[in-house]
């Protein structure tokens, strides 16, 4: 299944995109979120994208694919061990690459885009994220476990609407 739903003020915390999300497509009586989304937002509007856990895609190994993904890449920090946003943009694509090598597909060809958003959850300090906007050129190496990363996102913030990967076969070019 896939929704979309358009929400007419500007979303700008990613725990209030959370709820958001939960209101219009979370079943109340299930524990389990059983859906990804992702939501996009600028003047005054957000659009939520939805899809369900169970969607079967179909992609194929040795097809190569344009992938759009809004992830918040995280690596640990090697004196403290505390996890941190990533923050500069070749790491972000690195973080890509890895994530890719783990998940099916190899980035043949990457841009990623910063930008930052709240997460304030209930009773806790405000804490800032750097979240990437990724396009990339991918060539599908393990289909299964491409398409398990499709349904079920990657990355840390799925719940609050990253990680959702949105995929678009490229056609072959002939000589």
């Amino acid at each position: 299944m896939n929704k979309t739903a358009l929400v007419h003020r500007d979303v700008k915390d990613l725990y209030e995109a959370h709820r958001i999300a939960w209101n219009i497509y979370g079943d109340k009586a299930a524990k389990e979120r059983d859906f990804l989304f992702r939501f996009t937002s600028g003047d005054g509007i957000s659009l939520f994208h939805l899809r369900s856990a169970g969607n079967q895609l179909g992609a194929q190994q040795g097809s190569k694919v344009r992938i759009e993904l809004s992830a918040c890449p995280m690596r640990r920090d090697s004196k403290t061990g505390d996890r941190r946003s990533v923050t500069h943009k070749t790491e972000a694509i690195g973080w890509l690459a890895e994530q890719g090598r783990h998940r099916g597909f190899t980035v043949t060809d990457a841009t990623a885009v910063p930008r930052y958003a709240t997460l304030s959850k209930p009773g806790l300090k405000p804490d800032v994220v750097a979240l990437w906007s990724f396009t990339a050129i991918a060539t599908i190496t393990d289909a299964d476990l491409f398409n398990h990363a499709v349904a079920h996102g990657i990355g840390k913030l799925r719940s609050f609407g990253q990680g959702m990967i949105v995929f678009e076969p490229l056609k072959e070019q002939s000589n």
